[in-house]
């Protein structure tokens, strides 16, 4: 009876493992998918400042182009 009793433990010992493994696994995996999404909003977002500036500089030297045009 220890020995099928040993057994059950030895058992529930390997299911607890697994769990932890595989809960292990799943957090680590969420964790770098989350850490790669923030990666490509940043990189995305900053793309988007630059080229919201280049915009602006662009209007700004059409205005000057349209200002000194005008003025001459």
């Amino acid at each position: 009876m220890s020995r099928l009793l040993g057994g059950w433990v030895f058992l529930m010992v390997d299911l607890v493992v697994v769990v932890v493994v595989v809960v292990v696994v799943v957090v680590v995996v969420v964790v770098v998918v989350v850490a790669v999404v923030v990666v490509i909003v940043v990189v995305v977002a900053s793309i988007a400042v630059v080229e919201v500036k280049v915009l602006e500089l662009h209007v700004q030297y059409f205005l000057l182009c349209d200002n000194t045009f005008l003025g001459a």
